[in-house]
C-alpha cells in the first residue's frame, strides 16, 4: 500500500512528513506541536507577532478594554447602566438597605436641623425672636414675627399692613366708637370719613364736600368694611392709623403732616386734604388735627357754606 502522509517541500525538495514536523505561521500552519496540549478552556494564542502559536488558558491581561455591557450576562444592562458602578466603595444592596424610607417619620425630638415647613405644622422660620414678638400669618401659608410692641400698645387689625395688623394705642378715655353699616357701592376703607345715609338708619355713605347733603361727616372709618357689611367707625378722641392708610385718603405719602388741620375732600369721596376748600358752592368742614404721622385728633367744625 501506497504511503498517504502528506508531502512537504524544503529547499526544493519534496519529502513526506515525518512525525516531528510541523506547518509554518507563514504556511497556515500553528508552527508547533499542539496535540498533546490543551482542555477545558483553553485557546490558541499567537504571543508575539508572526510567533507560534500555543494553547493556554486566557488571563485578565488578554481580556481587551471597553467591551460593551450587552455581552456580559444576558445582555440586559447597558453601558450607561454599568457606568453607574463607578466610584462605588461598598457592597450596593448594603447601601440601599441603610437608607430610611422615601416616606417615614420621626419623633420630633430627633428634628435638630433645617426649618419645618408651615405645610407640616411647623412655622417656616429659622429666626430668632425677642420677648414678646408675635407670630401672624401674612398669607395662607406664610409665617411672619411681629416684634412686641411699646409698653400699653394694643394689637389692631389693619388690612395695610403686610402682617395684617400692628400695634398702636387706644385713644384716652371713651373710644367713641359705633358700628355701622354701609350702604354705599363700594367698600369703605381705613380713614375714609362717612355720613349718615338718611335712607337707612344706622347705615353710612362717603362724605363729600362739594354739596351740604354730602358734607354731614361724623366719623373716621376703622377698618375696611366691603359693601352692606358692617364695621367701626371712630366719631371722636385719637384715630390711629398706618401711614399708608392715612396716603390712601389724603392722596399724600408718608401720612399725615403733623401740626396740619384736616378737611373734608372736594374732589374724592370719603377722602381729607390739609388744604382748606376755598371755593364758591363747596362746603367747608374739618375733620382734625394730626398730632403725628399716624395719629389724627379728631376736632369736627362745620360743615359751612362757601
Amino acid at each position: 500500500m501506497a504511503d498517504q502522509s502528506p508531502l512537504k517541500i524544503n529547499d526544493g525538495q519534496v519529502s513526506r512528513f515525518g512525525s516531528g514536523d510541523t506547518v509554518g505561521v507563514v504556511h497556515g500552519g500553528t508552527g508547533s506541536d499542539l496535540s498533546a496540549t490543551g482542555g477545558t478552556g483553553y485557546v490558541v494564542v499567537q504571543e508575539t507577532s508572526g510567533g507560534v502559536l500555543t494553547s493556554r488558558v486566557l488571563t485578565n491581561s488578554d481580556v481587551p478594554s471597553g467591551i460593551d455591557a450587552s455581552k456580559i450576562g444576558d445582555g440586559s444592562v447597558s453601558n450607561t447602566e454599568f457606568e453607574y458602578l463607578d466610584g462605588v466603595t461598598s457592597d450596593v444592596q448594603t447601601q440601599i438597605d441603610g437608607k430610611a424610607d422615601l416616606v417615614h417619620t420621626h419623633d420630633a425630638d430627633a428634628i435638630v436641623s433645617g426649618v419645618l415647613p408651615v405645610e407640616h405644622g411647623g412655622t417656616g422660620l429659622d429666626d430668632s425672636f425677642t420677648k414678646g414678638d408675635l407670630l401672624v400669618a401674612a398669607s395662607s401659608d406664610t409665617l411672619v414675627a411681629l416684634p412686641v410692641g411699646g409698653d400699653g400698645a394694643v394689637l389692631i387689625a389693619d388690612s395695610g399692613e403686610t402682617e395684617g395688623m400692628r400695634w398702636g394705642t387706644l385713644p384716652a378715655g371713651s373710644t367713641e366708637q359705633v358700628t355701622v353699616t354701609n350702604s354705599d357701592s363700594v367698600s369703605l376703607t381705613p380713614g375714609m370719613v362717612v355720613r349718615p345715609d338718611p335712607s337707612a338708619g344706622g347705615s353710612v355713605l362717603r362724605a363729600q364736600a362739594n354739596s351740604s347733603s354730602t358734607a354731614r361727616g361724623f366719623g373716621v372709618v376703622l377698618e375696611t368694611i366691603a359693601a352692606s357689611a358692617t364695621g367701626d367707625v371712630q366719631t371722636g378722641n385719637n384715630v390711629s392709623l398706618s401711614t399708608g392708610a392715612w396716603d390712601a385718603v389724603t392722596g399724600g405719602s408718608g401720612g399725615l403732616t403733623p401740626g396740619a388741620y384736616y378737611y373734608l375732600s372736594t374732589a374724592t369721596a370719603g377722602g381729607i386734604t390739609s388744604t382748606a376748600p376755598n371755593s364758591t358752592g363747596n362746603m367747608l368742614l374739618r375733620v382734625g388735627l394730626a398730632v403725628s404721622a399716624t395719629v389724627l385728633n379728631l376736632e369736627w367744625a362745620g360743615p359751612y357754606g362757601l
